[in-house]
């Protein structure tokens, strides 16, 4: 069954609630987001225009249990530079799951509020422990290239390599497994149009100055798109670490001058932006158990820091 209790509303221009962050991931859970007022509709962004941000977001908290799953369907589009300085031209498809019994939470990273719709993360959590379980063969109906039957692998991960599924998939992705060491369901999730990059420039020349950052991608009707701003480091450090905004699949989002403020911190050469949209739902087979189903749809570039001499 679907889980449909726990539903909060925050506007645009309130104070955010419910936030966690799992994984120097914001997650809030499933989240839908019902648009009131979204960008215009256009081919050629208009620079005059700003995103405004007034849309209805309704939450709903992923419930605390000791057993937990995940399934992701995603298509990834990697344009980031490479080492000579030129965009890639990645594309990609996968479906993961991972089932665990959890014997000890993971500690939260710390993070800031850098406005309604973002956070800042600050340091590094800790990971919890868990136990890795087994669901048996998941069956995966409504993809592109149609039924899939997943086995487990001997660490008992679940990994399926699938040139982009989600172009030209059904309305609604089924999903199913009988069961192991950990509870069988049934589930599904309405499907997604594969998300397009409109601006900045995915080939890598954008710019992050001081002051606000538009990013615009193709509309789209999916629970949420999040806006992940990362130093290109191997660290999360005190100061000028990830941002993390989740927004309306309305085309265009306004970061924020603080939260650019604090990513120019890092006082690095480059920044990878990943804007995915997603649709998430909850299955909840027993009591005991709570099943995370998502489809993502990807598109990660490069911007420049523009405020370095």
């Amino acid at each position: 069954m679907i889980s449909q209790s726990r539903i909060a509303e925050r506007r645009g221009h309130g104070r955010a609630s419910n936030r966690t962050i799992l994984g120097g991931t914001a997650a809030l859970g499933l989240v839908s987001i019902v648009t009131v007022a979204a960008c215009a509709d256009e081919d050629t962004p208009d620079p005059t225009d700003v995103c405004r941000d007034d849309a209805v977001v309704r939450t709903m908290v992923t419930p605390d249990r000791p057993n937990r799953g995940t399934v992701t369907i995603r298509d990834d589009v990697d344009t980031t530079l490479d080492d000579q300085g030129a965009p890639r031209d990645n594309r990609t498809g996968r479906v993961t799951a991972v089932f665990q019994r959890v014997t000890v939470a993971s500690v939260p990273p710390m993070v800031d509020e850098l406005g309604v719709r973002c956070l800042g993360v600050t340091s590094r959590g800790v990971d919890g422990e868990e136990t890795l379980q087994g669901v048996g063969t998941i069956t995966v109906d409504g993809l592109a290239p149609g039924a899939l039957a997943i086995e487990p692998r001997a660490d008992l991960r679940y990994v399926f390599p699938i040139s982009t599924p989600l172009d030209g998939a059904a309305a609604n992705v089924d999903l199913s497994a009988p069961g192991a060491t950990f509870s069988g369901f049934t589930g599904s999730i309405p499907s997604i149009a594969p998300l397009a990059l409109l601006e900045p420039p995915a080939a890598g020349t954008g710019e992050l100055l001081f002051g606000e950052l538009v990013v615009r991608w193709t509309p789209g009707s999916a629970d949420y798109v999040e806006i992940q701003i990362s130093p290109d480091v191997n660290t999360i450090e005190s100061q000028g670490g990830q941002v993390v905004c989740q927004v309306a699949d309305d085309g265009c989002y306004t970061v924020p001058a603080m939260a650019t403020t604090f990513l120019l911190a890092a006082d690095v050469p480059t920044y990878t932006v990943a804007v995915r949209r997603t649709n998430a739902r909850l299955v909840e087979p027993d009591p005991d158990t709570v099943v995370e189903l998502e489809v993502v749809s990807e598109a990660r570039f490069t911007i420049q820091n523009g405020v370095l001499p």
